[in-house]
């Protein structure tokens, strides 16, 4: 009886311990298993936004590369492009130069031929010592001409167009005098005497109002000597004009080309 008292005693004491103890130990390690999901969720979440942020970089970072390809395509084409008008232009360049050269060649070769003919042949010095000067407009006008295409500056080709100006305004002068040459002799009042022979078929000089800058209309009306003499007098006067005014006017033009 005592044995089994104390049994019961026992039971009665230790039973609802190890019941509470079971409890607490369960509720414990729920607790426990709570925090632990909640901190694998967490992290899930986290990996989770991690994923989605990772995806959205590498979309980024794909959409960035594709337009960066693209433009470096485009700009590689566009240079490609670029390069062949330029090697186009350039090849067209070298030859529309080399034409000009070719031809400019040709022009001093010839020129050199009628210079040298003239030249071992001078049996009227007045006319061919002019027909010499008239001579070297081919020259002059091709090799400016090539110097212009080479150069390809327009600074250049306004001072060269000046050079080439110069030389045309003598061109005219010189060419007045050889037509005084061959047909007076180089004395002009031979060429008036033989204007004269044919005052019939010349126009009279020109007059503004009534007015003529080349002698009195009363000192040649009825003398085919002073008619023929104001005709020629009128074309050297001109002929002067264009002689000073053209290098003026195309140092002009030069000068405010390139300041402008």
């Amino acid at each position: 009886m005592g044995v089994s008292k104390v049994v019961i005693w026992a039971n009665a004491i230790f039973c609802p311990m190890i019941v509470a103890l079971f409890i607490v130990v369960t509720v414990i390690l729920q607790g426990e298993i709570n925090h632990q999901r909640t901190t694998v969720q967490k992290a899930l979440d986290t990996q989770h936004k991690q994923i989605i942020n990772l995806h959205k970089l590498v979309r980024n970072t794909e959409n960035s590369t594709i337009t960066i390809l693209n433009t470096t395509v485009v700009e590689v084409q566009e240079s490609m492009q670029q390069e062949v008008a330029s090697v186009g232009e350039n090849t067209s360049k070298n030859i529309l130069v080399q034409g000009a050269a070719t031809f400019t060649v040709l022009c001093i070769m010839v020129f050199l031929w009628h210079l040298s003919s003239h030249l071992r042949n001078m049996h009227q010095p007045i006319i061919q010592r002019k027909i010499l000067a008239v001579l070297w407009m081919t020259p002059i006008y091709a090799t400016s001409a090539l110097l212009m295409l080479i150069l390809d500056n327009p600074l250049a080709t306004e001072w060269i167009a000046v050079i080439k100006d110069f030389y045309e305004a003598y061109c005219i002068y010189m060419f007045l005098s050889l037509l005084i040459a061959i047909l007076g002799r180089g004395d002009r009042e031979e060429v008036v005497n033989l204007m004269t022979t044919r005052a019939d078929h010349l126009r009279p000089p020109v007059h503004f109002c009534g007015f003529s800058p080349f002698l009195s209309r009363r000192k040649y009306e009825g003398n085919p000597h002073g008619f023929a003499d104001a005709v020629l007098y009128q074309c050297q006067f001109c002929a002067m004009i264009y002689v000073f005014s053209r290098p003026v006017t195309s140092i002009g033009m030069a000068v405010s080309n390139t300041v402008l």
